[in-house]
């Protein structure tokens, strides 16, 4: 397929192999970029005219039957067009995971049915009240037992990568212990099956319109400090195509939240206008001895 995309003028994007990309004009005159996405079996054309890039790939690749179209699941995700009530006019894409959840809630349930246990019927809160799973001094579960733990463990590990950006913290926080876990830390999956299960989720709607920061100060002229400072950008970094995007950053650190080796946990939401495209939680390497260093 790569010889293929080449031969249609797309290029391998330097930031990830996968993504291709190719200089575009639309009907108004306006420059953009056709990208194509390919995760093994599944490709994702984003153009004014996709059809005509995915008509093409079929030529020289056997696609299934009628999956040429506007998609509809991608990666376990639902795809759908979504109107803010702000803006009715529009349409924006919105991405949601209901479904890949209903079916691993559905699992967990027959699993402990098998074993005469239930879930909890309500769950406010994703973990336990009070649960600090590095306090957890609960046997060790067995070999069959860790390893069913670290299957759910990855199947929460998607349901964040596909959306569910609440649960972030507290999946990164058990993942911690999915080579020796105990009966607590089972447990208290099980609990975020409750919560999952008790809070329906709407969807990702991936906005492209900008974001109006209010000021509170006036703004500075800082060339006086910077001097003649400019970005350092990439020789080799593909020209611009397009309308310019914001970036807008959220980050924040617990000090010392892990009590028993002290260190901090990260958390971190990223935003292309108001579309979020990137999340995680990591608990930090090393023991900071502030607030300050923590979040720094």
């Amino acid at each position: 397929m790569s010889q293929t995309l080449l031969d249609l003028g797309f290029e391998s994007c330097l930031a990830d192999p996968d993504v291709w990309l190719h200089p575009a004009t639309s009907s108004d005159g306006k420059e953009y970029y056709e990208y194509v996405l390919v995760y093994t079996d599944d490709i994702l054309a984003l153009s004014k005219d996709p059809r005509s890039i995915l008509t093409h790939l079929d030529q020289h690749y056997l696609l299934k039957p009628n999956s040429i179209g506007i998609p509809k699941t991608y990666l376990g995700a639902m795809i759908s067009k979504f109107q803010l009530p702000d803006d009715p006019n529009k349409e924006r894409w919105a991405m949601g995971s209901e479904q890949y959840m209903k079916e691993a809630i559905k699992n967990v349930e027959l699993w402990l049915e098998e074993h005469d246990m239930k879930l909890k019927m309500k769950a406010p809160s994703i973990l336990p009240s009070g649960y600090r799973p590095e306090l957890d001094v609960s046997p060790l579960l067995n070999d069959d037992l860790a390893n069913y733990y670290q299957q759910q463990i990855g199947i929460l590990h998607w349901a964040v990568e596909l959306g569910w950006i609440d649960i972030t913290c507290e999946v990164s926080m058990m993942a911690a212990f999915s080579t020796m876990p105990r009966e607590g830390h089972l447990s208290a999956v099980f609990h975020i099956y409750s919560y999952l299960k008790a809070h329906k989720r709407s969807r990702l709607v991936f906005d492209d319109s900008y974001v109006n920061f209010p000021r509170e100060n006036p703004e500075h002229d800082w060339r006086d400090f910077y001097g003649d400072v400019k970005e350092a950008v990439p020789p080799n970094a593909p020209t611009t195509h397009g309308k310019p995007v914001q970036m807008v950053t959220f980050i924040n650190a617990d000090h010392a939240g892990d009590k028993l080796t002290r260190r901090s946990q990260t958390g971190a939401l990223i935003f292309l206008n108001r579309s979020p495209i990137l999340w995680y939680s990591k608990r930090q390497n090393s023991v900071e001895t502030s607030t300050f260093g923590s979040e720094f």
